[in-house]
């Protein structure tokens, strides 16, 4: 029930960011230019580094919005080691995607690194943030990644 929820809530939260009106300011530093694509590339460490990072089970998706005001399924990665991998690559549609971390089982706190970075170039850009031992279950969305073409903009996710 707390993922249905979860989910739910994070429909309504990705709606009203991606549909809302008004011109965006659009940083130069948000924008990766590669003609293969963008890389997210999940790793995290537990309890401090105390723990193994494989005693937790973190996975990473990628969604996209739809016309109706829904996130859709494109890919995921659901390994049992210490990181996660998923491509947006230039077949993929032009449109919102949005980079979703879950953590799908532990009981300890789990900080946690998503790298963004274009395929055949260096440009990267790094967001960090947490889950805390309670959060088992929770989806969190953590970057918005707007594709047109081979531009690819990312920004941290934000509800508002």
């Amino acid at each position: 029930m707390k993922r249905i929820f979860t989910h739910l809530f994070s429909l309504v939260a990705l709606s009203v960011l991606l549909f809302s009106c008004g011109k965006e300011k659009v940083d130069p530093q948000n924008i990766i230019e590669d003609p293969q694509g963008v890389k997210l590339y999940l790793t995290w460490t537990v309890d401090g580094g105390r723990l193994s990072a494989t005693s937790v089970d973190i996975e990473l998706e990628l969604l996209k919005a739809t016309s109706t005001n829904s996130l859709s399924y494109v890919d995921g990665s659901y390994s049992t080691s210490a990181s996660e991998t998923v491509i947006l690559n230039n077949q993929n549609s032009d449109g919102s995607y949005v980079g979703q971390v879950e953590y799908g089982s532990g009981s300890s706190r789990v900080d946690y690194t998503l790298q963004v970075s274009g395929v055949s170039t260096n440009k990267t850009q790094t967001f960090n943030s947490y889950f805390t031992a309670n959060d088992e279950g929770l989806e969190a969305n953590l970057v918005k990644i707007v594709k047109t073409g081979n531009s690819y903009r990312v920004e941290r996710y934000s509800a508002n």
